[in-house]
């Protein structure tokens, strides 16, 4: 089964080829952002199902639809639009659409419209086989854009319940997104790319990536991750590795957000620089994952020595892929070490934040004085805080 997407916005491309992917899983699936790509697609192999934005750059999403029709194919199509007025409706009609989904939609609605459209699958999908090498052979022939984060076991539970139709509460959305590595730098990464982002003002931050995108279409964003079976770990251990870099990161927000109310400063940008800076290990345990479900196995050893090898590179690759802001990248940075000669306040406060979490904050004091702020005395043990000894049985 051959499906296409004609869709210039990378971000709903993916999730709509997740939702048809997740219902049918034998369907290839093409993309293409421009008509001219999809006419030459459509030439060398016609396919079972058109999936077409109409406003797409260059030539009008709906001429390729037209040639289709005219060539007397009875193709299934399905327009995906922001054009919803009547005239718009009027004019396709004459194609034989048929689906024509609004956008921003609904997630259900087009689950609903692709059940009708597509054949039911013959059989079961079969399991990729791997070639036989090593875990580490294997990380290092990863193209960025193969590179992903694992979603939160309570991000999951959650989104699955959207997909569902039930109505979720918007404060625990919110919550649920100021706590997860992928949501949070999937939004801010789409907030940042020229199609959502028309002010050309860096987005540093989870509150304002929602700001800019809205929660409805903040949604469905995320959702394509959720349906990502390479985003979910399943194995136990591997689960264990996420949870320590997670309470890791969110002891580190909560000492930004501290340190930033203290200066009076927006907590935001800084927070998710914290949540963030632990993406390159995690990066490495879902990659951890796909290799464990193609039928190797891992021992913890080579588990932890895959994360000090690869970590620092693949969240590098990450932070690129994705254009995140370089002041966003910057002070994620700070967090390990500050640049020569660094005076900048917002990478002097994330550096502080780190020594001071640290089992040896040296230097803390030191880092305070540059942003103003009080020294932190030393908790010297006393005899009045010792232990007292076990009474003699």
């Amino acid at each position: 089964m051959q499906i296409m997407i004609i869709e210039d916005d990378a971000w709903i491309a993916d999730l709509i080829k997740q939702i048809t992917v997740k219902i049918r899983p034998q369907a290839k699936v093409s993309w293409h952002e421009c008509v001219s790509a999809a006419r030459a697609a459509w030439q060398a192999a016609p396919c079972d199902l058109i999936i077409s934005d109409w406003n797409l750059p260059g030539e009008c999403g709906i001429s390729l639809l037209e040639e289709i029709r005219k060539q007397g194919s009875a193709v299934p199509i399905m327009v995906v639009t922001g054009r919803s007025d009547r005239e718009s409706v009027m004019q396709v009609r004459r194609l034989r659409i048929n689906a024509f989904i609004s956008k921003p939609f609904k997630v259900p609605k087009l689950i609903e419209q692709l059940e009708q459209l597509l054949p039911l699958d013959d059989g079961v999908a079969l399991t990729e086989v791997s070639p036989a090498q090593d875990f580490i052979s294997h990380l290092q022939q990863l193209a960025p854009s193969e590179l992903n984060l694992p979603l939160l076991d309570a991000s999951q539970e959650l989104l699955e319940r959207y997909l569902r139709g039930e109505q979720l509460d918007l404060r625990q959305l919110i919550a649920q997104f100021q706590q997860d590595s992928a949501l949070c730098a999937r939004l801010i990464a789409v907030a940042n790319s020229p199609l959502y982002n028309l002010r050309g003002a860096p987005c540093t931050s989870l509150y304002e990536a929602l700001q800019l995108l809205g929660v409805n279409a903040s949604l469905n964003l995320v959702l394509a991750l959720s349906l990502k079976r390479a985003c979910q770990l399943r194995s136990g251990t591997l689960r264990l590795y996420a949870q320590e870099h997670q309470d890791e990161s969110e002891r580190l927000c909560e000492h930004v957000r501290q340190l930033a109310l203290q200066m009076k400063l927006q907590p935001g940008p800084y927070q998710s620089a914290a949540l963030l800076h632990r993406i390159g290990e995690l990066c490495v345990l879902q990659q951890a994952q796909g290799w464990e479900d193609l039928g190797h196995s891992l021992s913890d050893n080579q588990v932890l020595a895959a994360t000090d090898k690869f970590g620092r590179d693949f969240a590098h690759a990450l932070k690129v892929n994705w254009h995140l802001p370089m002041a966003l990248r910057e002070m994620i940075g700070a967090i390990y070490a500050l640049p020569p000669a660094n005076l900048k306040r917002d990478l002097i406060l994330m550096r502080l934040a780190a020594v001071e979490l640290s089992a040896e904050p040296e230097g803390a004091n030191r880092l305070r004085h540059l942003l103003g702020l009080p020294d932190v005395e030393p908790v010297l043990a006393t005899v009045a805080d010792a232990p007292a000894e076990p009474a003699p049985k």
